[in-house]
């Protein structure tokens, strides 16, 4: 009988100790063996999805006079075979688009700008989506603080608990650095009072997500390559951001220069991450490349 009994206690802490353990590893990546991907066409910035088995990728490319936005497609993620441009009512420069969807709808939000260079006039714009077309630009309001003065790029919208949040870079000529703004309704942005939220020269790009623990996780490019730092914090100006590390080191002919633009594709199996990069692989050309999930983290449900 003490036997049984001390059996089921047993079996009792066992379940308790396995019930806390979620996830087997954390997200580990490895660089595509194909990079440079095949991208016969000038890229920079880039935002890309997958969607059922194709591949769409916005990004910012070249009219032979401004910069301006490019659409293409890919079926396995490698062979990105051609570019168009993306039409839209907008004058001058147009670059560093990124992605967001709410309520069924896609948007846009991309640098715009007479010239490349601006300074003050540089705007952030948003505008729907229809792959390769864009519908009319709104103007997002955001006053620039002495940290951005000179300039701002790289808008990344974000939504959590009702609120429009705005990751983007800027500089007053000492390096780069990332602020927030917050909105309610997605056009009208206030800058935190803390910005910038995030420093260290150099920074931009951002991508956040959530993972399955509901920790969140911050991607943007460095000096160093790709760095991560996370938050179980509720989204807001004053998030205490941690666990900082480079995610993707300048370790390849292709990527040793520079490394710029990450998207993380969080919801595929595997997970897919894309930046494009230079370095004496590629002649200082851009190109896009890849990294791909290599272990796959499982849950142990009792």
């Amino acid at each position: 009988m003490l036997k049984k009994i001390l059996d089921i206690l047993f079996l009792c802490l066992l379940i308790i100790f396995v019930a806390k353990v979620t996830y087997a590893a954390p997200l580990q990546l490895t660089k595509d063996s194909q990079n440079p991907l095949n991208t016969n066409f000038f890229l920079l910035q880039t935002t890309i999805t997958k969607e059922n088995g194709l591949y769409k990728m916005w990004h910012t490319t070249g009219d032979g006079s401004n910069l301006k936005i490019g659409y293409a497609t890919s079926t396995d993620g490698v062979n990105w075979p051609s570019s168009t441009l993306v039409s839209v009512v907008d004058p001058g420069d147009n670059h560093d688009p990124s992605l967001f969807e709410k309520d069924g709808t896609r948007y846009m939000y991309y640098i715009s700008e007479p010239s490349e260079g601006s300074g003050v006039d540089i705007k952030v714009k948003r505008a729907s989506v229809h792959d390769g077309q864009f519908d009319t630009p709104e103007l997002i309001n955001l006053p620039r603080q002495s940290w951005d003065s000179q300039k701002l790029s790289c808008p990344y919208g974000y939504f959590e608990n009702g609120i429009y949040f705005l990751f983007y870079c800027g500089t007053n000529g000492n390096g780069w650095n990332m602020g927030m703004a917050t909105s309610t309704n997605g056009t009208d942005f206030v800058p935190c009072n803390n910005n910038p939220i995030i420093t260290g020269g150099n920074l931009g790009n951002a991508q956040l997500y959530q993972d399955e623990e509901g920790k969140k996780h911050l991607l943007f490019h460095s000096s160093n390559g790709i760095d991560e730092l996370t938050t179980s914090d509720p989204l807001s100006c004053t998030s205490s951001w941690g666990n900082g590390h480079t995610f993707i080191t300048r370790d390849k002919p292709y990527d040793q220069s520079q490394i710029i633009a990450p998207t993380l594709l969080h919801s595929t199996t595997p997970k897919e991450l894309f930046y494009t990069s230079r370095g004496p692989g590629t002649n200082q050309e851009w190109k896009l490349s890849r990294a791909v999930e290599t272990e796959t983290r499982t849950r142990i449900v009792i």
